[in-house]
């Protein structure tokens, strides 16, 4: 029994190890997109009010967090940050996205943790978004190509776009 349950622990502890060792650094993707600028500061914005009404608008239901960060610069006041979370099918896909002056700079899938739909990871997808921008409807301007075997991932990630892109409105 003693045997047993000490291989057990040592199973948890290489489960517990490999997951931290894959998690997304996401300092690092912030640090990438404002280089030589020392002045980043993250900022909230509360979802509440019209502000979450257009988020289950563009969604389809509720975001599960009440406020959102994002970070900016002193340097680049026009540029923000996002790091924002949509489940594909059953799990959660995070996903950093860079505006500046009102168009995405740069999405990238930051985690993937779906069995399937791993493809929107590809800079063939993710390339897509780079300059779109939302229409008065609060789409996106620039048509996104689906990928078969990924229409879910594909959903939340075009979603996890507007939501940006309209936040980022929101706070100036």
């Amino acid at each position: 029994m003693k045997k047993l349950y000490l291989h057990s622990i040592l199973i948890c502890g290489f489960l517990i190890l490999s997951t931290a060792q894959a998690s997304p650094n996401y300092p690092d993707f912030i640090k990438q997109n404002f280089v030589s600028d020392k002045t980043v500061t993250s900022n909230k914005i509360w979802l509440i009010g019209d502000t979450k009404k257009v988020i289950i608008d563009i969604l389809g239901h509720p975001y599960h967090q009440l406020r959102v960060t994002y970070w900016t610069s002193s340097q680049t006041p026009e540029k923000s940050i996002w790091i924002l979370q949509e489940i594909g099918r059953e799990r959660y896909i995070d996903v950093g996205i860079v505006i500046e002056n009102n168009k995405i700079e740069k999405l990238r899938i930051l985690a993937f943790r779906e069995s399937r739909g791993w493809e929107v990871k590809l800079p063939f997808f993710t390339k897509q978004f780079d300059n779109n921008s939302l229409t008065e409807e609060r789409k996106l301007k620039n048509r996104v190509d689906s990928i078969t075997g990924a229409t879910l991932s594909w959903r939340a990630v075009t979603r996890l776009a507007r939501m940006a892109l309209y936040l980022d409105q929101q706070r100036k």
